[in-house]
């Protein structure tokens, strides 16, 4: 009983210990996820921050252009070029008419036009963009697009030439992408696998991927000559591509929680909705466009009309969380294991006392049993331990009278018989060798009666 109770207390120690362990881990890992939530969201401002900041800079610039009295009156003179472009660090500038084709190219050097007006079936963001420049009365900026006499993604922050009576044109810059919007990924990031990036409503990626070089050429997921921007959807592909799965994503894959929670923000189908927010938060983790399980939040940039998003592995932002979670592991797996070597070692000494005691109960009953031996039992000191049958018929004392009650000495009066039994229970234990002595005994009613005694060493005396 007492080894089971044992048992059972442990195995009662070890669920209550794991559950308030796992309370505890739990505790730790929503906390965690707080922290990197919080974490996640500053980055997530810092680079929409950044980028507004940006943005404002160069539609100021182009309006003070727009609002120029020299490019109102000169807008069709050749002789704006020299002027324009000893008054601006853009290398192309352009003037387009509201149709979107080039009107007249100031101080570029190259000399290249963009007009935006070939294919707007094929591109409604151009048609777009231009609609926003001559009906608006600030200056705006576009989202990274691909024009095709341009071999890379650009942009225009652009400006309606205010007061111009002859017809109505704008005047265009071109960004630099590398110059300012591509911080966006560079520096707004977490540790060694976050990335933040832009993508459009539809899901298409606006800044280059972080990974295009260490993963999406190295597995074939774009051409070797394939920028990400415009060409990579933010799609779920349904495995992880940077264990060798290299197929591209169509449209058939669903967005990615994130860029999917964007577009309907952007499509304002949670505005009746108090419950959702414009912020998403995915700190339990989703897979994002690679197929890797990350943590990430987004949001939806009104600025440049399109959703922002920085994320970090999964593994990598639990990795505190990890170690302290398989630190406990490893403890409580020491501790069952103790626990079971200390059960294992219970149960050993408890089959061998069971086992001991049945030897002994046999022994005793095959001692009981005698009834013309006389067999009596003492340790070192002479206290009776056994008095069977036979002692009972030889002696006259009841084995109730003298188990664990009188010393062997009642049987001894005389001295001479004394000294003889101690010395022959010395030599037994001295020498661990039987010893056989001729006695004398008294009985219960006082008759004396001479004994052969042999004496056993085992720790008791068998007498």
């Amino acid at each position: 009983m007492e080894m089971t109770r044992i048992i059972y207390t442990g195995i009662l120690f070890i669920i209550i210990g794991g559950y308030i362990s796992h309370l505890y881990l739990k505790d730790i890992k929503d906390s965690h996820k707080e922290i990197l939530g919080t974490q996640l969201t500053a980055a997530l401002n810092s680079a929409i921050g950044y980028l507004d900041v940006w943005a404002e800079l160069r539609k100021e610039e182009v309006t003070r252009w727009a609002d120029s009295n020299i490019l109102q009156n000169t807008a069709n003179n050749g002789d704006l070029d020299k002027w324009i472009k000893s008054h601006s660090e853009y290398d192309d500038k352009y003037i387009l008419d509201e149709v979107g084709k080039t009107y007249k190219t100031l101080g570029s050097a190259s000399g290249v036009t963009h007009d935006l007006y070939q294919h707007l079936d094929k591109h409604p963001e151009r048609r777009e963009f231009l609609d926003k420049i001559f009906t608006q009365s600030r200056a705006v900026i576009s989202r990274p697009m691909i024009i095709e006499d341009s071999t890379d993604p650009i942009m225009f922050v652009a400006s309606r030439i205010k007061n111009y009576k002859q017809k109505p044109l704008a005047v265009f810059f071109r960004i630099d992408l590398n110059n300012g919007f591509s911080k966006l990924h560079k520096d707004a990031q977490m540790g060694k696998t976050g990335e933040t990036y832009a993508f459009s409503k539809s899901g298409y990626l606006l800044s280059e991927s972080r990974f295009l070089r260490s993963l999406i050429h190295k597995f074939g997921f774009l051409a070797p000559d394939e920028t990400g921007i415009l060409n990579i959807q933010i799609r779920d592909p349904g495995r992880d591509i940077t264990q060798g799965f290299v197929e591209k994503p169509g449209n058939g894959r669903p967005l990615t929680k994130i860029a999917q929670h964007i577009k309907n923000v952007a499509e304002n189908k949670y505005l009746e909705n108090s419950d959702k927010s414009d912020i998403f938060a995915g700190l339990e983790g989703y897979p994002d466009y690679r197929g890797v399980k990350v943590m990430g939040v987004g949001k939806w940039n009104k600025t440049f009309e399109m959703g922002i998003a920085t994320e970090i592995n999964y593994d990598e932002a639990l990795k505190g969380y990890n170690g302290i979670f398989w630190f406990m592991v490893f403890c409580w797996i020491l501790v069952i294991l103790l626990f079971v070597a200390y059960s294992l070692d219970l149960y050993k000494h408890r089959f061998q006392k069971i086992k001991l005691t049945e030897s002994i109960l046999f022994l005793k009953s095959i001692l009981d049993s005698s009834s013309s031996v006389s067999i009596i039992s003492t340790d070192a000191q002479g206290k009776i331990l056994f008095w069977n049958k036979g002692a009972e018929n030889q002696l006259g004392y009841k084995s109730e009278e003298m188990t664990d009650r009188e010393n062997i000495k009642i049987i001894y009066p005389e001295k001479n018989g004394r000294s003889t039994l101690e010395s022959s229970i010395t030599e037994v234990l001295q020498s661990g060798k039987t010893c056989q002595q001729e006695v004398v005994e008294v009985t219960k009613d006082g008759h004396r009666i001479n004994v052969s005694s042999p004496e056993i060493p085992a720790g008791e005396n068998l007498l």
